[in-house]
This record gives C-alpha cells, structure tokens and sequence, in this order.
C-alpha cells in the first residue's frame, strides 16, 4: 500500500481567492448575499460531484483487492465508514 497526498490544483486555490475577492467587491449587501448564495450552490453541487469520483476510486481499490481496514487506514476514517462507502 503507497500513500499518495495530492494537493489541491493551484487553479482551485486561485479560484477561491478570486471568486471571494469578487464577492467582497458587490457594495450592495443584498447583491453580495444572492451572489454568495449562488456561489454556495455551485460549490454544493462541485462538491456532490466530486465525492462520487471519491467514492469510486474507493470502490475500485476494494474491487483491486484494498481491504476495508486498508482504505480506512489510508484516508484515514473509521472502518464503519470505508465499509458504507465501498458498498453503497
């Protein structure tokens, strides 16, 4: 078993920044709440988005021959929780 940490991508990072440095940017607060709240709503779906490539690459490690014990170890959660994941 290899541990491998993968940073962020540094567009991601940049993203946030910007998008936050945009966001303070709307003097109207009403503005900058309704775009703050479309900003969250597409983060919310990124993120949905994002746990499934997750979820799959975890599912496929245990198809690989990964032990439950193994992935919870690796990412670091309970073995209650690599086990919901690999069989959802």
């Amino acid at each position: 078993m290899t541990r491998v940490r993968q940073s962020p991508p540094k567009p991601l990072a940049t993203g946030l920044s910007a998008t936050r440095a945009w966001l303070d940017g709307i003097e109207s607060p009403v503005r900058r709440a309704h775009a703050a709240q479309a900003v969250l709503a597409a983060l919310q779906d990124a993120l949905a988005d994002i746990g499934a490539v997750k979820r799959g690459a975890l599912r496929d490690m245990y198809a690989d021959g990964w032990t439950i014990t193994d992935i919870a170890t690796e990412f670091q959660f309970s073995r209650a929780r690599a086990h919901d994941i690999v069989n959802r």
